[in-house]
């Protein structure tokens, strides 16, 4: 992290952290998954069974999908409220990136549930281990404020992957209005 950091200010621009950082803002917006709790609702259960894993996985995907198409929208709207044009896509592509952590946000609160913290630390330690490597390379590369973005995309997409690779729990495609309007009240 922290020499991640130091190797980063010195090869990136401070547009490029300006850029992601406004991107990021207005990426947080639009994104309701953390708004509802649901991880917590999830963790609270008892028992675990497939049919809450599979009604929590869906809400966050459905949380992940509205987030993403509030940040299209937000993307066509800010350049004419007078925002840099650039941090559109950036926006598009954090907006995105919400879609691949929401995945996996389902097997990190099961791991959390079930108190797996030393699996989990692995993945997340592997996690932020490469996208540091690729957010570094990218950088010295020349990516700009791409390296940034794709430092949280190989985070989230090797977070998610690792999280279900190790989480005994499959969720189905099945959908519980109850367990839901629990979870989004909880």
């Amino acid at each position: 992290g922290f020499v991640t950091t130091i190797a980063m200010t010195r090869l990136l621009p401070p547009e490029a952290f300006g850029l992601f950082a406004l991107g990021a803002f207005f990426s947080s917006l639009v994104d309701f998954r953390n708004k509802f709790s649901l991880d917590y609702a999830l963790i609270h259960r008892q028992p675990t069974t497939d049919e809450i894993a599979a009604t929590h996985w869906l809400l966050q995907l459905g949380l992940a999908g509205i987030g993403l198409l509030l940040g299209v929208v937000a993307a066509f709207l800010l350049p004419l409220l007078g925002y840099n044009a650039q941090v559109s896509p950036v926006l598009l592509s954090l907006s995105a990136l919400g879609m691949v952590e929401a995945v996996g946000s389902t097997a990190r609160a099961l791991l959390e549930k079930e108190l797996r913290f030393g699996r989990s630390t692995v993945i997340v330690s592997v996690a932020l281990l490469l996208s540091n490597l690729t957010a570094v390379t990218l950088a010295w590369l020349g990516a700009g404020v791409w390296s940034l973005v794709a430092q949280v995309g190989v985070n989230a997409l090797v977070g998610t992957v690792g999280f279900w690779w190790i989480t005994p729990i499959r969720p189905r495609l099945t959908f519980s209005a109850p367990i839901a309007r629990w979870m989004l009240r909880f």
